[in-house]
């Protein structure tokens, strides 16, 4: 199946319904892999999948649980994060992959200015 960007829901819905409401995943992945070799249309096209493991959601959880905690989203993690009095202390796995979360675009450094500045 090759999908068009212009129909793409109800070619979505047709591999649905051919494959009793239950594509495989690699069927899928052809799917999205079409709908962005057209959308980049001469830019490289080779789709990258990433996967989130549990230690990634755990530092979210905590990340989460340091923005309510300060009341704001700008946090320093290796300062604020890496304190092991508090309750959202990130291990030192957590911390050192932590920067892996960017690809996602789930994190990213508030500083602007220096982008090494931890925040």
């Amino acid at each position: 199946m090759n999908p068009s960007l212009a129909t793409w829901k109800e070619d979505l819905h047709n591999l649905y319904a051919t494959n009793g409401m239950n594509p495989s995943e690699t069927q899928l992945r052809q799917f999205v892999a079409g709908l962005l070799s057209q959308a980049l249309e001469g830019k490289s096209t080779k789709a990258t999948w990433y996967r989130l493991s549990p230690g990634h959601v755990r530092a979210l959880v905590k990340l989460h649980q340091a923005i309510l905690h300060y009341g704001r989203n700008s946090i320093h993690i290796r300062n604020e994060m890496a304190d092991t009095t508090a309750p959202f202390a990130l291990t030192k796995d957590e911390w050192t992959n932590f920067s892996y979360l960017r690809h996602f675009g789930l994190a990213h450094h508030a500083d602007r200015e220096n982008p090494r500045s931890g925040k």
